[in-house]
């Protein structure tokens, strides 16, 4: 209900919303977050990776989120935006952001439950 509105951004494309990343070998890349919105105002830059198993693994297949992670939350203050990764924890069921520091563990400080935030 806090949200204003959203778009679901494509995943490859020029016409598309993407961020320059550079990989361990310093070849440059882009990825394509998942969602831009507007939450009471505020525009939102959302990145959504697999979720934590029940035992709290990471079912993120992603070798690159760390990287990722860094490069977006670099534009997101570069830009006086906000944002972050969502992923889902299966043991509660609850959809959990990490928006300063990436962490592959949910029981982190890095991550906080979505509802919170918004």
């Amino acid at each position: 209900k806090n949200v204003d509105w959203f778009y679901k951004n494509g995943d490859k494309g020029p016409e598309y919303f993407s961020v320059v990343y550079d990989d361990t070998m310093k070849w440059q890349h882009t990825f394509y977050p998942d969602y831009v919105l507007s939450v009471k105002g505020k525009t939102w830059i959302i990145e959504t990776k697999g979720g934590f198993s029940r035992t709290g693994d990471s079912e993120d297949i992603d070798l690159f989120s760390p990287l990722k992670f860094h490069y977006l939350f670099s534009y997101i203050q570069q830009n006086n935006l906000h944002g972050g990764f969502v992923r889902k924890d299966k043991k509660s069921g609850d959809l959990c952001i990490c928006q300063k520091s990436y962490n592959d563990d949910i029981n982190s400080d890095s991550w906080e439950l979505l509802s919170r935030v918004f």
